[in-house]
């Protein structure tokens, strides 16, 4: 192989080093990309998990009618959207969303077994 690479004239040598260069940028950017998406989903989950453990150790905030998950949810999303977590807003806005979710789904099945149950 070195051989071969020897014998190549400059000009092959560079285009071949320049189209190496471009695949292991392109490679690195979809690795960072794909990170991203990974610990967005992660975190997204985790928040979900967050309005599992609410809704049983603390449904309400203490002293209102709020419901934990998506008082808390709402906060993360918004301070997320003001851009106050110091570069880490898409991180809050993930788990805050997943909070929502979590407090959505809820809903969602609460009103569709209500609706039911009027049948």
């Amino acid at each position: 192989m070195n051989q071969a690479l020897a014998e190549l004239p400059k000009n092959e040598l560079v285009q071949k080093l320049n189209r190496l260069q471009s695949s292991v940028k392109a490679a690195r950017v979809h690795g960072q990309r794909v990170a991203k998406l990974g610990a967005d989903s992660l975190l997204t989950v985790g928040g979900g998990a967050a309005a599992g453990v609410l809704s049983v150790k603390m449904p309400k905030i203490p002293g209102t009618q709020l419901d934990s998950d998506v008082a808390i949810g709402t906060a993360c999303v918004l301070l997320a959207l003001m851009d106050v977590a110091d570069g880490y807003d898409a991180e809050l806005n993930a788990f805050g969303s997943g909070l929502l979710a979590a407090a959505a789904a809820r809903e969602t099945a609460t009103h569709l077994l209500a609706s039911q149950e009027k049948k």
